[in-house]
């Protein structure tokens, strides 16, 4: 699968997502390689974004698919992970552990009881296709 890079041109652009303070003919090469490919273009929105930025992927077609907590942990204060038999850990020298689940999931109860803490919640939005979205 081709990606585009933040210039919109061949490259790298991780995991499909539109960065979101681009211009409209940025978003426009972007969405088009996606298209292209027949891969949809997904954005995560954090809710303390500008309302505009959701207001404005609406009008690219953008649809709410989901909503997703983002939860962290600080590693520096002597934090022992946990791990099963078999599995060998190395450290990264991370001072922070990061992860999303689903608002109120089993996942998410799991991870506070090990000490991760709400950091903000984001909608997931997705464009499926281009057609009959012109609007570069």
């Amino acid at each position: 699968m081709e990606t585009v890079n933040d210039a919109g041109a061949p490259g790298a652009l991780a995991r499909g997502r539109l960065p979101l303070f681009c211009d409209t003919a940025l978003a426009g090469r972007i969405e088009a390689a996606f298209a292209a490919c027949g891969s949809p273009v997904q954005v995560e929105l954090a809710h303390l974004a500008d309302p505009a930025i959701g207001a404005q992927l609406t009008a690219r077609g953008y649809q709410l698919e989901s909503f997703e907590n983002v939860l962290g942990r600080d590693l520096t204060g002597g934090f022992q992970p946990v791990m099963p038999a078999g599995v060998e850990a190395r450290h990264s020298g991370a001072d922070v552990a990061a992860i999303v689940t689903q608002p109120g999931s089993k996942s998410q109860r799991n991870a506070q009881r090990q000490g991760f803490d709400l950091l903000y919640t984001r909608a997931v939005l997705v464009k499926r296709s281009m057609e009959g979205n012109n609007h570069e």
